[in-house]
């Protein structure tokens, strides 16, 4: 009776799983982190922030910066009659037509758009990655977790099996099965500690961060799924490539603009001329300076003038022909992603409901896997059941608690690619 208590209390005194810590990095933070700290957000803010300045350049009041105009013409030489001293400063600016000049603004808030718009769809795209390397993360810590149980288990099983053997309960034979068994579960652990190891590896280089910094991840069975999209959002890369479309048609109509509304240069300034020549014709240079050159003339004068550009229908026609054909074949490529995506919206939906309603089954056939391998060893130490029936149960529980993992990981992958096809990243995350 004693020694059955011993073998009892050594199987129920199995270790317990991980506890989490407080530090613990959610999936939001890894998100977080990996579109604030990452070489590519910054270089994605770095590109958005010149799209803004080359708008706030472009959006000028001016089409061109008013000139300063100065213009001095000196005589060629003091020795001949009739040498004129002429200086003219003005100021000149171009002028463009009120639908120009909001066309051309147009042009440039759409060329900013776009640059936002194909930047948020890289980084929305590396969020979605961010949160799949996490999901597979901690799937691997849930595996890994389950490895250790197991093989905790089985050196367990081997110290009762000992105990038994002993005292001549059981064969060697059940000996030699009972470390072969535990032989093959800390193969398992091993495994899975390497697949735990890789899958961290994956999101710290995402992150960009050393893989021992990362701490413990969320539990898999506390990760929240992501719910399905009520309605089909246009992912961002359909965003962008819209995005894109709308550049160019504003680009077109800034250019046919142009062509039919040419900007007028205007020109005002003053005009300042002295003359001189000589009073007893061709002198020497001494008598020159002397005094036989006098003041002839002077007069200040204002300018003014307008100037219009001649327009090379031809070329420039041409010109705002080609954009307008760019834009409509950005707009085609934009309508074909739509539809693409349209389908891989439907698809991906699908394929969660499936996943969802195969892990909704498994999470209801689930059983307590701690308990069940506790209602075993206690089994087995009563005798009501033999070592080769208590191994074929264990890898029963196993399969149905890998299988269960494993459709539960599955269902996870389905929500992040649903959630990625509607264009649906979580609020707050992206930084414009």
């Amino acid at each position: 009776m004693l020694r059955r208590l011993l073998v009892v209390s050594v199987l129920v005194l199995a270790p317990s799983a991980w506890a989490q810590r407080a530090d613990t990095l959610r999936e939001q933070t890894a998100v977080a982190m990996a579109l604030s700290t990452s070489p590519q957000a910054r270089a994605a803010l770095a590109a958005v922030q010149a799209a803004r300045a080359q708008e706030a350049a472009r959006s000028n009041r001016w089409a061109e910066a008013p000139e300063l105009e100065a213009d001095v013409a000196l005589p060629p030489s003091l020795l001949w009659e009739g040498n004129e001293y002429r200086a003219e400063m003005g100021v000149a600016f171009t002028l463009e037509a009120p639908s120009v000049r909001q066309a051309r603004f147009a042009a440039a808030a759409a060329e900013r758009a776009w640059t936002e718009a194909e930047q948020r769809a890289a980084l929305a795209e590396r969020g979605f990655d961010v949160l799949a390397r996490y999901t597979d993360a901690s799937a691997a810590d849930a595996q890994l977790r389950l490895a250790r149980l197991l093989a905790a288990d089985a050196d367990t099983l081997v110290d009762a099996v000992a105990l038994r053997y002993s005292a001549g309960d059981v064969s060697e034979l059940d000996l030699r099965l009972a470390r072969l068994d535990a032989l093959s579960a800390q193969t398992e652990r091993a495994r899975a500690e390497a697949e735990a190891l890789s899958a961290r590896l994956e999101l710290a280089t995402l992150l960009g961060q050393p893989v021992d910094s990362l701490g413990p991840l969320v539990r898999f069975e506390q990760l929240a799924i992501l719910p399905s999209p009520d309605t089909l959002l246009e992912a961002y890369p359909v965003q962008a490539a819209r995005a894109a479309a709308a550049a160019a048609e504003a680009d077109a109509a800034y250019s046919t603009r142009q062509l039919v509304r040419p900007a007028l240069r205007l020109r005002g300034g003053v005009e300042i001329s002295r003359t001189t020549y000589e009073r007893d014709g061709l002198v020497a240079d001494a008598a020159l300076w002397n005094g036989f050159v006098r003041l002839g003339g002077s007069g200040v004068e204002l300018t003014a003038g307008v100037s219009i550009p001649l327009v090379q229908y031809g070329p420039q026609s041409r010109e705002a022909q080609a954009a307008r054909a760019e834009a409509s074949s950005r707009r085609a490529q934009a309508d074909a992603l739509a539809a693409t995506t349209h389908a891989q919206q439907n698809a991906a939906r699908t394929r969660l409901q499936n996943a969802n309603a195969l892990r909704l089954r498994y999470v209801a056939a689930r059983p307590d896997v701690e308990e069940s391998l506790g209602l075993l060893r206690l089994a087995y130490a009563g005798g009501e059941m033999s070592l080769t029936d208590l191994l074929t149960a264990r890898a029963r529980l196993y399969a149905t608690v890998r299988d269960a993992l494993a459709a539960d990981v599955e269902a996870r992958r389905a929500a992040y690619d649903a959630a990625r096809a509607a264009g649906v990243l979580p609020a707050g995350l992206l930084p414009f």
